[in-house]
């Protein structure tokens, strides 16, 4: 989830755009609370903009989560880093 961090940056530059929001920032006006409710919402909001198309089923594979219980193309999904082009997972 590299993209999220610059996602978050870019919501976060948006909200500083606003005149009335970068005093509250320079002015340290803000709550703790309306901070937590700020960044939650950006979370969702740049969460939701990183998964977007493939990428969802692109970080399931990266987890492992779409691995079969019965071992069927899980030698597809399976890629250890600094393997040999064309080494195949062999699981039994």
């Amino acid at each position: 989830m590299g993209k999220m961090k610059v996602y978050l940056g870019q919501l976060l530059d948006e909200w500083l755009d606003d005149e009335d929001n970068l005093e509250k920032w320079e002015s340290n006006t803000l709550t703790a609370s309306d901070r937590r409710i700020l960044l939650a919402h950006w979370f969702y909001k740049a969460s939701m903009k990183a998964l977007q198309g493939e990428a969802k089923r692109k970080y399931f594979e990266h987890a492992g989560a779409l691995l079969t219980a019965d071992g069927t193309d899980d030698d597809l999904l399976i890629k250890l880093e600094g393997a040999p082009a064309g080494y195949k997972v062999v699981i039994r």
